[in-house]
């Protein structure tokens, strides 16, 4: 079965956006990034394309979770959102923010495969 497999990665640190949550409130746990795929060529008229993901960085990337969850897939990109996995001395919730994914270089590198 023929296919177009394309792989890349986000530039470290930047892309990150604060997410907003339902009721309009800026958080202080969870942070988001659209990922561009359309170095990857995927065909419009054929099926979505399978996307993997993964968080990669300088430091810290254990204090997140959601790395590997593909959200809102199309043909030409993605979305992942990662929230704040740790807490602090006092067991409350410390901030992930776009700061922190910019501080440790954050980036996701992404792989495609669409068969048709």
């Amino acid at each position: 079965m023929p296919n177009i497999t394309a792989a890349g990665r986000t530039a470290a640190g930047s892309g990150w956006q604060q997410y907003v949550d339902s009721n309009g409130q800026t958080t202080d746990y969870a942070i988001y990034i659209d990922i561009d795929t359309t170095v990857g060529g995927f065909i419009p008229s054929q099926d979505i394309p399978t996307y993997t993901a993964s968080l990669g960085g300088d430091s810290r990337m254990w204090d997140s979770n959601g790395a590997q969850c593909v959200y809102q897939a199309t043909h030409t990109g993605f979305r992942i959102y990662l929230r704040a996995n740790f807490r602090d001395a006092k067991d409350e919730d410390q901030e992930l923010d776009v700061a922190f994914a910019q501080a440790n270089n954050w980036f996701i590198n992404w792989q495609g495969i669409q068969q048709f």
